[in-house]
């Protein structure tokens, strides 16, 4: 259990140092291209598509720490119960689906990421760049709900 803690605070840092960074950097370019644009009225042929990569990158990376902060939509009616075998169980059912639907979704994406030969003009990359965002992000938030899942059967067993 503590090498999953020290894992998952590692993840925590790692994430929330790339995931500022990208906010910060994505704020910058969207606010320096508006300046060139409109003051200089020589907009920068690139920003857009960059900063649409960042973007991509930011909310996908997200998925993992909005989970970790609770802070994703969904339904509390297991909550609610008592504490009992009944709400233990399926809560773990709950975990085991969106673990699946996680992993469903990652796979979908590395699909994505394979049938995609496209190259984005402006910054001479493949796109390959902006679509494996999703199946990263959607990996990573299946990892969010086993750790949630591991953490609350650790709990029950107290």
């Amino acid at each position: 259990m503590y090498v999953l803690r020290g894992i998952r605070s590692g993840l925590d840092f790692i994430l929330g140092l790339i995931g500022g960074g990208l906010l910060v950097f994505t704020t910058l370019l969207i606010f320096l291209a508006v300046v060139q644009r409109y003051v200089f009225n020589d907009p920068m042929q690139y920003s857009f598509d960059l900063a649409t990569l960042l973007f991509a990158w930011l909310v996908f990376l997200g998925l993992y720490t909005a989970d970790q902060e609770g802070s994703h939509l969904g339904l509390d009616v297991f909550d609610g119960l008592p504490r009992s075998r009944l709400k233990f169980t399926l809560t773990i059912i709950r975990s085991v689906f969106e673990i699946l639907l996680s992993l469903f979704i990652a796979w979908i994406g590395f699909k994505l990421v394979q049938r995609s030969g496209l190259q984005i003009p402006s910054l001479r990359i493949s796109a390959h760049w902006l679509y494996l965002s999703l199946p990263i992000g959607f990996l990573l938030l299946a990892l969010s709900r086993a750790f949630k899942m591991t953490e609350f059967i650790a709990q029950r067993r107290r």
